[in-house]
């Protein structure tokens, strides 16, 4: 992942679930928080690429999750943005009704055919190098907060949902 943010969400104010999660042995507590986390975390990912201004489609595209865990295993967490690899050649145009505008064309080869009589036309875009320009901005354009929109909107839902992956945890060890 790139520039990614972070969400911080912490289960309390629920002292018995707490109290019933720690009863739970450390592999279920484990996957438990990381199944939440991972549900989590593609809610706000889906709400990001909803939010995300689109000018060749590359950036909300490569949009994604990562969940990670500590070496020691006591927080679980993850990192939302663009993913690395999901580049792409950008082909600028220009209409009278859209003015100009640009559309992504994919990782094709443009050494032959058509496509090379086009490549003036064409650059290659990574939005890992660019995303941190869209959300926070840059001295020329305004910020275009994607990812903090997104978070802001969706972090209520997020920890509802890691709450409802706990409780049916632990719900499934005691039916089981």
């Amino acid at each position: 992942m790139g520039d990614g943010m972070k969400i911080e969400g912490k289960l309390y104010g629920e002292k018995e679930l707490l109290h019933a999660l720690k009863a739970l042995p450390v592999k279920l507590q484990n996957k438990a928080l990381r199944t939440g986390v991972t549900k989590a975390a593609r809610l706000v990912v889906k709400a990001a690429k909803q939010t995300v201004v689109k000018d060749s489609g590359l950036l909300k595209r490569s949009l994604g999750h990562r969940v990670w865990m500590s070496r020691d295993g006591m927080v679980i967490g993850a990192t939302i943005g663009p993913r690395k690899g999901m580049g792409g050649l950008v082909e600028k145009k220009q209409s009278k009704k859209r003015g100009k505008y640009m559309k992504a064309v994919g990782k094709k080869d443009i050494t032959s055919g058509k496509a090379a009589m086009r490549a003036e036309s064409m650059e290659y875009r990574d939005p890992t190098k660019y995303a941190h320009l869209v959300e926070r901005g840059t001295k020329h354009t305004a910020p275009r907060a994607f990812l903090r929109r997104a978070m802001s909107a969706s972090s209520d839902v997020a920890l509802g949902v890691m709450r409802a992956e706990v409780q049916k945890a632990i719900n499934k060890l005691n039916a089981g």
